[in-house]
């Protein structure tokens, strides 16, 4: 007798859909932890892979029985291109991530099933009802999973290893216990900062350095605020340092003012840290509640994580209100004058259920609901104090006054020196040429990772 085949299920990872693969930028080319956690959660005789779309391109003539497509806002008209394919050859499709999140509606119009909210407590669940041809159209779990027992992601699914910058991919804790008017996820995690046991964690870490075939030793904490609770990360950070790894992660400035924290930070091993700057006005950090970064003196904040051998990648987000066209002069200058060694820039996007946007649409002043074009140069609405024109060129002037190979050899330069090496850094720098690339040209450039290996060579 014919043994029956085990019920496959394919995960996917959109693109935005405005690019084609690899053409966007590098903050894209990290591994897919939720869709890596996904598969762990499922059961051994369910057959699962995953395809990212940024990497990868997808076979849609894989035979599947269910495709579970995660997605954010800027890749949901994608999501919904993906899942229609699916759907005509009669496969069952499931959408989940921040996508469906904020708006469910459009998710349930173009998918069979939707999760919403995090997976863990109704995933197994999700794939029952698909087995037994009984998918209802939401499932929601009334209470947040608490990070005990977590399973370690399945690598041994993800294909195109080579082509991350980030690949060996962790979360200690989800969450931030601060409320930014224009972030997303602090909703989605359900303004609630939670952490996983720690000597899970130092588990996971020991089982992910001895995995050879991921390539770079360097791991990601992926967590939305590494450094949320002061004295749990001390903790953490004691346990990691026998480890001997290194590591980077999201952490917000005010980690600075900690004399302990910035000592453990180095010792741990800690390589660079992404932090939100946003924006160099005071005034626009507390109509935006971003309150980690009230009386901060940035410069001071990036001399300390340099003293400690920890490289700074900061985010900026240009037009936010009492902004002016003069903000794209002024960081410029901050980022030559305070050496920072790389960083990523964004507009202000309106993406729905955030506070940001609910004022913005009182007024009248979103003007695009085009959510592809919620990424990169996309002007969505009508600033206070510049008008969308000055937006955008402020934007592209920018990305070319800091892409510009000689500020991105001397901010290599500065890093090689003055802290320590880190080659993801150094991709972060040839990811924003990239991204600049992408935006400005229109065509394709070198891939980050080809960049990457240039800058090893």
């Amino acid at each position: 007798m014919a043994r029956k085949s085990k019920f496959k299920v394919k995960l996917i990872s959109p693109g935005n859909g405005r690019y084609r693969p690899g053409m966007c930028d590098n903050r894209h080319n990290v591994a897919p932890l939720p869709l890596l956690t996904v598969a762990a959660l499922t059961p051994d005789d369910y057959d699962v892979s995953i395809a990212c779309e940024n990497v990868e391109r997808i076979d849609f003539n894989e035979r599947v029985d269910l495709v579970g497509i995660t997605g954010v806002t800027a890749t949901s008209t994608r999501a919904n291109q993906i899942s229609e394919v699916y759907r005509e050859k009669g496969v069952k499709t499931v959408a989940g991530g921040l996508y469906p999140f904020y708006h469910t509606e459009l998710a349930e119009q173009n998918f069979d099933a939707v999760v919403v909210g995090e997976a863990e407590h109704v995933w197994k669940t999700v794939l029952e009802d698909a087995a037994g041809n009984r998918l209802k159209k939401i499932y929601k779990s009334n209470t947040l999973p608490d990070l005990k027992n977590m399973p370690f992601p399945r690598f041994d699914v993800l294909n195109c290893k080579g082509k991350y910058v980030a690949l060996r991919v962790l979360e200690t804790s989800r969450g931030c216990p601060y409320r930014c008017e224009f972030c997303t996820p602090t909703k989605f995690r359900g303004f609630k900062f939670r952490t996983r046991p720690i000597d899970e964690v130092i588990e996971d870490v020991k089982r992910l350095k001895a995995m050879p075939e991921l390539g770079l030793p360097s791991m990601f904490f992926i967590d939305d605020n590494f450094v949320g609770n002061h004295n749990r990360t001390k903790q953490l950070l004691e346990k990691l340092i026998p480890l001997k790894i290194r590591w980077y992660s999201q952490a917000s400035l005010e980690v600075t003012k900690d004399k302990e924290m910035m000592r453990l930070l180095e010792a741990s091993g800690c390589e660079w840290l992404f932090v939100g700057v946003e924006s160099l006005s005071p005034d626009v950090l507390k109509d935006t509640k971003k309150k980690s970064n009230f009386a901060l003196d940035f410069a001071e904040a990036i001399r300390a994580l340099h003293k400690s051998r920890i490289s700074v990648l900061g985010a900026f987000v240009f037009g936010l209100e009492s902004e002016t066209k003069d903000i794209y002069r002024i960081t410029s200058d901050f980022i030559d004058e305070s050496q920072m060694d790389a960083m990523q820039f964004n507009l202000v996007y309106p993406y729905p259920g955030i506070a940001t946007t609910a004022k913005l649409e009182q007024e009248g002043r979103v003007i695009s609901r085009q959510w592809e074009n919620y990424l990169l140069d996309g002007v969505n609405y009508i600033p206070k104090r510049m008008t969308t024109d000055e937006l955008r060129e402020g934007f592209y002037w920018l990305l070319r006054e800091q892409c510009r190979d000689e500020k991105i050899n001397k901010r290599i330069a500065n890093m090689n020196t003055g802290n320590r090496y880190s080659a993801a850094v150094e991709a972060e720098n040839w990811g924003l040429k990239n991204q600049a690339h992408t935006v400005l040209d229109r065509v394709p450039c070198a891939t980050v990772k080809e960049h990457y290996n240039l800058c090893r060579a």
